[in-house]
Parts: C-alpha cells; structure tokens; sequence
C-alpha cells in the first residue's frame, strides 16, 4: 500500500487532533506548584544565609532552573496549539 498525500494529510490531521492536548488550568495550576515550592526553596536558603552569617550557594535554583524550563516549553507547546 502507498501512501498518497490524501492519506498522509488524514493522517496528520487525526494525529494532531488525538494528541495530548495540555488544558491552560492545568498549566496554571502546575505553574503555582512550581512558585510555591521554588519560593519556599529560597526563603529557606535566605534564612540559612542569615542565621549562619555566611554566603551558601544558592541551591534553591536546582528547582528554579528545570522547573522554568520544563513548563516554559509546555506553556510554548499550549500557545502553538491554540493557534492552529
């Protein structure tokens, strides 16, 4: 069986529409887990900061750093899907 362009464009067009498709509530709500747990990361390190009187390297963007990447390119993915 060859593949015609009718047929790849049907099958392109039911692969995009049974694709996962990420609810923009979802995304909110997974964007204030990641605030919240990388604002209390940091107000930890700042306390530890103050009450050792000394300078710790700020382990709070272990979390900050993947976290905003990660939920930057599924925030990029929702915006190309609303617009198709």
């Amino acid at each position: 069986m060859t593949a015609s362009p009718n047929n790849l464009k049907d099958l392109l067009a039911a692969s995009r529409n049974s694709a996962v498709h990420t609810d923009h509530r979802t995304l909110r709500l997974l964007t204030a887990l990641w605030a919240g747990i990388t604002m209390i990361n940091f107000v930890v390190w700042a306390m530890v900061c103050t009450i050792s009187l000394s300078w710790d390297s700020p382990w709070w963007l272990w979390t900050f750093i993947p976290g905003a990447a990660v939920l930057g390119a599924l925030w990029w993915n929702a915006k190309r899907e609303d617009q198709r």
